[in-house]
């Protein structure tokens, strides 16, 4: 009434309390709406996991790729070596095979020969060694 200075009728909600009972209003929009929070951060919870999936998912992608690269390339090298080694074993058994034919079969003269150069001409020369020397032995056309 007009006699109190209190706004407020005794059992009146007040920021949600009752002043009677002292008990907290109970309020289910505010229950709803922090349950709707929970259920967001949940999402956010899901989100979060999504993305940490994405990134394993990301990071298996780069260590297969990485692993496919470096098979790849460890291919190809040594696709490259056999190449070489390949190209090599050829040429020295043409090397070998021609010089010996050229030397008449002597290791020393074909070892001469690739020494001096003698011997390679198409003069039909072959070169041999006759005590220590390099000699040029000339065969009839």
């Amino acid at each position: 009434g007009a006699e109190s200075s209190n706004l407020f009728q005794e059992g009146d909600w007040v920021n949600g309390y009752n002043d009677d009972e002292g008990e907290e209003e109970k309020d289910d929009d505010d229950d709803d709406d922090d349950d709707d929070d929970d259920d967001d951060d949940d999402d956010d919870d899901d989100d979060d996991d999504d993305d940490d999936d994405d990134m394993m998912v990301a990071a298996a992608v780069v260590v297969v790729t990485m692993l496919v690269v470096v098979a790849a390339v460890t291919v190809v090298v040594a696709v490259a070596v056999a190449a070489v080694v390949a190209v090599t074993v050829v040429v020295a058994v043409v090397a070998v095979v021609y010089i010996r034919r050229l030397s008449r079969g002597s290791f020393i003269n074909a070892l001469s020969m690739l020494v001096t150069g003698d011997g390679f001409g198409d003069d039909g020369n072959s070169g041999s060694v006759i005590n220590g020397k390099v000699q040029v032995v000339v065969y009839p056309q």
